[in-house]
């Protein structure tokens, strides 16, 4: 007990020691804040990309019928499917010529599953009624199109705007065109589909990609399925392919499939290494912390050597000696960690305030995330971060703590 009596008074009674506490609390604090906005991204990024659809995706070599899809069961887990029709297009808009990728859907079915609605920024969709134009809204006599909002800025298109969409029929390398009056412009989050992406009605994209015959037959060239929990998709995949291949047997030459982990997995790779670069600067930084600490007691143990060599004049034993100076280091640890981890959090929640504030500018600028998107601080990375602090603190200690326990009693009186 009078090891950390000793410790304590030898903590606050020095001012420089308090000054090693917040140095350690600022250097956690600042690493729950960083991590937490990176972690942010990657959160929304992933649910935005999910959320969207083609959680798991079935692509048909040849087109399907629409009518024959009831057939399929769905497996456990998966609550329900819609159709798709993907090919490649040429957009114009006055001089402007851009490559897209057409996504035919049928947007009432879309809407059960889907978070398209929350991404269509320019009207309110009616879930009851989903519509591809506003109320009141003339629309020529044109079919509508969601525009992805990259797609959109490069080609200076807005709702209300006629773009001419170029496409090759099945089986014809003859292009053809058809108009499509912009309806809204989407931010899904998604990199591919607002850079490159349009939504169509299916009618209009089986009449464009499909023969004739599979027009007639309302045929569909993908599935997108999706899950009770997303973060499934892979486990899921071979059990929705069985039960696409059982409910459609007989009507299949081929099929491919693929999941959302699976097509975008590169980004996420690559997301997840600049994440683990960040945290290896901040484990140098926390590293760093511990110099300071060490500077702090080394200094302490210098300027109390004539402590020490009483100490061991009343009966101390080295052990004791050691103890009382690494107890200084995890009594600085603790105050830091607590500290740190106080004001992470306080911070951390509010960051997006503070650097609004200070800079006039979103943390998370809106054409890049959701507007929605906040910090997320994982109590499991905060844990870590202070349990390693507490251990650097208590390591920086070790050193000067083994020197004042070295020292013989009569060489520490006449040294102090």
């Amino acid at each position: 007990m009078f090891m950390i009596k000793l410790a304590w008074r030898y903590v606050h009674a020095r001012i420089i020691n308090f000054v090693a506490v917040l140095v350690v609390a600022m250097t956690l604090m600042a690493s729950i804040v960083v991590l937490g906005v990176i972690d942010g991204m990657l959160v929304d990024m992933e649910r935005r990309i999910r959320d969207l659809g083609e959680q798991v995706a079935v692509f048909f070599q040849d087109p399907v019928p629409q009518t024959s899809l009831r057939e399929i069961n769905l497996p456990e887990g998966v609550k329900g499917f819609t159709p798709l029709v993907e090919d490649y297009a040429l957009l114009k808009h006055g001089m402007i010529t851009e490559p897209g990728v057409a996504y035919g859907i049928d947007l009432a079915e879309e809407m059960k599953y889907s978070s398209i609605a929350q991404h269509v920024q320019d009207f309110r969709i009616n879930p009851l009624d989903p519509q591809w134009f506003a109320p009141g809204t003339d629309n020529q006599g044109l079919p509508g199109a969601f525009v992805g909002i990259m797609l959109a800025e490069r080609m200076a298109l807005k709702p209300g705007d006629v773009m001419t969409v170029n496409y090759a029929p099945s089986g014809s390398n003859e292009l053809k065109r058809m108009d499509f009056m912009v309806s809204s412009i989407f931010k899904s989050g998604s990199p591919l589909k607002d850079r490159n992406g349009f939504y169509i009605p299916i009618s209009a994209a089986r009449q464009m990609f499909m023969s004739p015959a599979h027009a007639r037959q309302g045929g569909v060239s993908a599935l997108s399925f999706f899950l009770d929990e997303p973060d499934n998709a892979n486990k899921l995949e071979r059990p929705v392919v069985k039960a696409v291949m059982q409910g459609l047997e007989g009507q299949l030459r081929g099929l491919r499939s693929t999941t959302w982990q699976k097509r975008w997995r590169s980004m996420y790779e690559s997301m997840a290494y600049e994440n683990m670069l960040m945290e290896v600067v901040l484990f140098f930084m926390n590293f760093s912390a511990g110099f300071c600490v060490f500077a702090v007691l080394a200094t302490l143990v210098s300027r109390r050597v004539k402590d020490v060599g009483l100490l061991r004049c009343l009966g101390a034993r080295r052990r004791h000696t050691v103890g009382i100076f690494l107890i200084v280091g995890l009594i600085i640890g603790l105050m830091g960690v607590v500290l740190g981890v106080a004001g992470g959090y306080l911070v951390g929640y509010n960051v997006s305030d503070i650097w609004e504030f200070f800079t006039g500018q979103p943390l998370y600028p809106p054409h890049m995330f959701g507007h929605a998107s906040q910090p997320v601080i994982y109590l499991h990375k905060v844990i870590v971060y202070a349990v390693g602090a507490v251990l650097i603190s208590v390591l920086s200690a070790l050193y000067p703590a083994i020197w004042a326990g070295c020292r013989e009693p009569v060489e520490s009186l006449r040294d102090g």
